[in-house]
């Protein structure tokens, strides 16, 4: 990570992140979005956070906290996939995606860190590889783009009969 980055980060995103895990101290809360993955950072753009939870209440809480639920705002949110649900809020310059989805979670924080180990600038490739990390695409597909040949095999992996597993070794071996 470079200076810059560092600096965004503790300056922009982790006070930010430390709000909300007060907030909602049983939630599951992981940075994503450009201005966390790219290095240097996308200075021009909104700060974005996926959480997880299991209790239903947090919906709640989240509005309670002045965030709007934008879920339906955005006509190219996919957030129906069965498995995948998840619910966009906003406040500000705050972006929060909220899931009761472990598979969701699981494979949101996985293409997350893909994109940033690997510094993917390019907003579409980031796009692709979270719905590729999702399953939304097929090997053939993954196949034919033009992509840094360990990302492409790590979709081709994510798209196997085993991808649920695999999803669960690559959070081990980063430790996510």
């Amino acid at each position: 990570m470079s200076l810059v980055s560092l600096i965004v980060y503790n300056f922009t995103i982790l006070p930010r992140l430390k709000k909300l895990k007060k907030l909602l101290p049983e939630a599951e809360i992981y940075p994503t979005g450009s201005r966390y993955v790219c290095d240097p950072p996308v200075m021009n753009t909104d700060i974005d956070f996926v959480i997880y939870s299991t209790d239903k209440t947090v919906k709640e809480r989240i509005i309670k906290f002045g965030y709007k639920d934008t879920t339906n705002n955005e006509p190219t949110y996919h957030f129906q996939y069965e498995g995948y649900e998840f619910t966009a809020f906003r406040k500000r310059t705050v972006n929060l995606t909220l899931t009761h989805s472990k598979k969701f979670i699981d494979r949101h924080v996985v293409a997350t860190h893909i994109c940033k180990r690997k510094n993917v600038r390019n907003k579409l490739r980031r796009v692709f590889i979270h719905e590729a990390v999702r399953g939304s695409y097929n090997t053939s597909f993954i196949n034919d783009c033009e992509l840094d040949p360990e990302i492409k095999e790590l979709l081709m992996k994510f798209t196997s009969p085993y991808s649920e597993a695999l999803i669960q070794v690559y959070k081990a071996q980063y430790g996510l």
